[in-house]
């Protein structure tokens, strides 16, 4: 099969998703994996300054969203890999019941019991608030990776 600049590849599987200045890509050739993340802490890093500049925010609010824009760039790097792969791939592939699981058992088993330990319980910082909730999106890279991997996600969808 002939693939970009008529380079010749074989088992290629390629990816792109681009999303809150981040754009990985994912791609096999001759059995190696590599992912290759162009821009995306940094990119954001770079323009949350201009961004909250925008705004009229008191000072503890500038400190939390510029808390949060940091936060939301690590998490979106787990987040773009895992969307696309596991609903855009898993689950255009037939394979249906493994995301349903895997978003009841990580939502329901990581993300409420965590979020609410972590506000009520222990009465943690704002920010370790968010983490916890946004804490799935890196928890599920691996389990989903692991699937992708096995090819039990493909399906015969036609008759």
């Amino acid at each position: 099969m002939k693939g970009q600049r008529g380079k010749e590849i074989n088992n290629e599987a390629i990816i792109f998703f681009k999303g809150s200045g981040v754009l990985p890509v994912l791609f096999q050739v001759d059995g190696s994996d590599r992912i290759a993340e162009f821009g995306s802490i940094q990119c954001q890093h770079a323009l949350k300054d201009p961004l909250l500049s925008m705004y009229r925010l008191s000072a503890q609010a500038t400190l939390y969203a510029d808390h949060f824009m940091m936060i939301m760039s690590v998490v979106m790097v787990g987040m773009a890999y895992q969307m696309p792969v596991g609903v855009g791939l898993i689950q255009g592939g037939g394979d249906t019941k493994f995301s349903m699981y895997l978003n009841l058992i990580s939502v329901w088993g990581i993300v409420m019991p965590l979020s609410f330990l972590t506000a009520f319980y222990w009465k943690l910082p704002v920010e370790i608030v968010v983490i916890a909730v946004q804490s799935d999106q890196i928890f599920k890279c691996l389990p989903i990776f692991l699937r992708f991997k096995s090819y039990k996600w493909i399906h015969k969808l036609t008759g």
